[in-house]
């Protein structure tokens, strides 16, 4: 089932959040899950095409989804919808 919705996904109880990202580029989050971002290392996600990582979020302050999935899309120049 997809649900599409205009509200604040951070502050829904979901089993998981999936955020699509490009290379070099920011996504709004709340300032938690910014301070996850920031301890990890380039090797472990640079948001390289395909490359995945999985937070579990524990309770963050501000992020309600247990698990937030990052999905590496690459550079976003070389990106295409196929």
């Amino acid at each position: 089932k997809v649900t599409v919705t205009s509200v604040n996904l951070f502050n829904q109880s979901l089993p998981a959040l999936v955020i699509f990202v490009f290379q070099n580029e920011r996504f709004p989050a709340p300032a938690s899950l910014k301070a996850m971002l920031r301890r990890l290392h380039p090797k472990e996600f640079d948001a390289s095409e395909n490359q995945l990582l999985l937070l579990h979020t524990a309770g963050k302050a501000g992020v309600r989804p247990a698990r937030v999935l990052l999905v590496g899309l690459g550079k976003a120049t070389d990106f295409n919808s196929e």
